[in-house]
Parts: structure tokens; C-alpha cells; sequence
């Protein structure tokens, strides 16, 4: 005969199941499954898959998930809701844009959190963008990639463009042959903008690689930006605005500038440090009205012109930097410390 305390446990099995079974049914709004064998359903099960984005977010509940199955592609997105859509590793999630923007995040609630995991968005003929967001919260972005985004001005590899106060971190990330590669632009100037660019390529842009406007505050760390035809990076800002970015352990070369600040309403605040800016064909820094850079531990070598600073631009040196083999080197304005 079993032991008492086995048959205590048997008896409650059945129970035990039925919960189980009960729990998993009250939950599975939290989870959608896509793919390439799927048919769009109001269910969007692990047993009867959906086959896009759009339908599966409709069957998702706010702060779910959306996972996809296998490679294949999906289509263009737009979010609406607090959800993250995930190709986990080895699977291929395409998205091809034939016209407008590929994925686009509308959230309305600053708690609205929105992940795009493992995405792979190219441009087909769109005069759009790759991503575009113009909601508010917060929008992670990894392990994905954006190309192909060029056909005019308004095009983007990532245009972050949030009505109000939001946040931004993109991470093991690439943008390729975008006219701006990744773009914050909070929209008003008492709109900020929290951003995190951290492991992220951005190559062949037809203007700046990394553009930071109004009132963003980034970071800029591990970043490789090269072929941006007017920049690498670049600031701009509306009056009363103080865009600030802080740049760490970052390649920006083979761009028109490397760094370029200033020349707008606003003042701009910039920092350099542990990085390298080479062969740029205009220069590897340039400071001008209403900015100031500061730069730190970095080679500035083999650009045209090493340092430039316009106006009322400043170029601060903390002294330990190496501006050499510049064809010309050029000067910061003033040097602080260091050896």
C-alpha cells in the first residue's frame, strides 16, 4: 500500500492538473506565436500559430509577447500596446517594406514598454522608414537590424520621435545605407529623451550616422559609426534646448566628421573619451556656435583636419589626447589637466 503521504498527493493530482490546465488557459493572451505555416486566427496559439505580426499583437494582451517560430518574413507592424515581438536566436525575422515604415510604435502611456528582439527590417522601394516611434514610454531594440533606408530626408534607419518624455536603448544593433542611421528627436522643447546606444553599427549613411536633437541625453558606448557622408555623429537643437551625449570606447571614422556639434538655438554639450576618430574627410571634430566638446583619452589622426572650432564653439582638451598625423592637426581652444 502506498504511503500515506504518496496517496495524500495522488488524491490531489487531479486538482493539481485542473489548476494547472486552468492557469495556462487564464494566461495565454500573455503569449502569441507566429509563423510561416500559420494563418491569421484570433488565437495565434502555439498549436495554431498566426502568420504576421499584425494579427498576432491583436491576439497578445498588453506587456505580452509576441514569439516567432521560424524563418521567414512577416510584415510590416504597427504597436499600439506595451509588448515585445522575439526571433530568438537563429530564427529570421523579416520584414520587408514595400511602402511606409516598417515596424511603428504609437504607445500612449509613459509605463507603455515596447522590445523589438532579433528583427531584421529591409526597404524594398519605401520612401519610409525602418523604425519609426512616435508615442511615448519606452523602446529596446536588440539584436536587429535596419538597412536600406535611404531614398530621402525623411528616411531612418530608427526615428525616435516621441511626443513626450520617453526612453530609447538600442543594443547589438546595426543600421546599414540609411539616410540617417539612428535619429532622437523628442518632439517640443520640454520633451526628453533618455537614450542608450550600446554595441551598435552604423554604416553608409547619406547623411549623419547618429544624429541627437533637442532634449536628448545619450550615451554612446562600444559604438562603431562609419561612411556617414556629412557625420558620423552630429547634434542639433531648438532654443531652450540642451541635447547632451556622452561618447565611450567608440570608432567614428571614415565619415565626413567624425564629431559635429552646434550651430543651432540650443547649447549642446558633448564628451569624448577612449575613443578613436580617423580618417574622416572633412574632420575628425568640430565644434561650432553654442556647443561644447570635451575630449579625453582619444586619437584624433589621419582625418583632413583634426580639430575645428567655429564661433562661439569650444574644444576642450583634458590633455591626454593624441592629435597627430592629421594633414592638418588644429587646436582645441583651451586644454584642462592632464599630462
Amino acid at each position: 500500500m502506498p504511503h500515506p503521504l504518496l496517496r495524500s498527493m495522488l488524491a490531489a493530482a487531479p486538482a493539481a492538473v485542473m489548476f494547472v490546465l486552468s492557469g495556462s488557459a487564464i494566461g495565454a493572451g500573455q503569449r502569441s506565436f507566429v509563423s510561416t505555416s500559420g494563418v491569421d486566427n484570433a488565437a495565434c496559439s502555439l498549436a495554431t500559430p498566426c502568420r504576421s505580426f499584425a494579427s498576432a499583437i491583436t491576439a497578445t494582451d498588453p506587456g505580452g509577447e509576441v514569439i516567432v517560430l521560424d524563418s521567414g518574413g512577416y510584415g510590416p507592424v504597427t504597436i499600439t500596446q506595451a509588448i515585445s515581438i522575439v526571433a530568438p536566436s537563429g530564427v529570421y525575422a523579416g520584414v520587408s517594406v514595400l511602402s511606409g515604415d516598417g515596424v511603428t510604435v504609437t504607445t500612449a502611456a509613459a509605463g507603455d514598454r515596447v522590445t523589438l528582439s532579433g528583427l531584421t527590417i529591409n526597404n524594398h522601394g519605401s520612401t519610409g522608414s525602418g523604425i519609426v516611434f512616435n508615442g511615448v514610454g519606452s523602446l529596446l531594440v536588440t539584436h536587429t537590424i535596419a538597412a536600406g533606408f535611404g531614398a530621402i530626408v525623411t528616411s531612418h534607419g530608427l526615428w525616435f520621435h516621441p511626443t513626450g518624455s520617453s526612453r530609447l536603448r538600442v543594443e547589438n544593433s546595426e543600421f546599414r545605407a540609411n539616410f540617417l542611421g539612428v535619429d532622437a528627436e523628442p518632439q517640443g522643447a520640454s520633451t526628453v529623451a533618455n537614450v542608450a546606444l550600446d554595441h551598435v553599427i552604423v554604416a553608409a549613411s547619406t547623411a549623419f550616422g547618429i544624429f541627437i536633437q533637442n532634449g536628448s541625453v545619450a550615451s554612446v558606448h562600444g559604438v562603431v559609426v562609419v561612411g556617414g557622408a556629412s557625420a558620423g555623429l552630429a547634434t542639433n537643437s531648438l532654443a531652450g534646448t540642451t541635447p547632451s551625449v556622452s561618447i565611450d570606447a567608440s570608432e567614428l571614422s571614415g565619415n565626413g566628421y567624425g564629431v559635429w556639434t552646434g550651430g543651432d538655438a540650443g547649447i549642446e554639450q558633448v564628451s569624448i573619451q577612449n575613443s578613436n576618430l580617423s580618417n574622416n574627410s572633412v574632420a575628425g571634430i568640430r565644434a561650432d556656435d553654442g556647443s561644447t566638446i570635451r575630449v579625453a583619452y582619444s586619437a584624433v589622426t589621419q582625418n583632413v583636419t583634426g580639430l575645428v572650432a567655429n564661433g562661439t564653439g569650444k574644444i576642450i582638451s583634458m590633455g591626454n589626447n593624441w592629435v597627430q598625423g592629421n594633414t592638418t592637426n588644429g587646436a582645441p581652444t583651451s586644454t584642462l589637466g592632464g599630462t
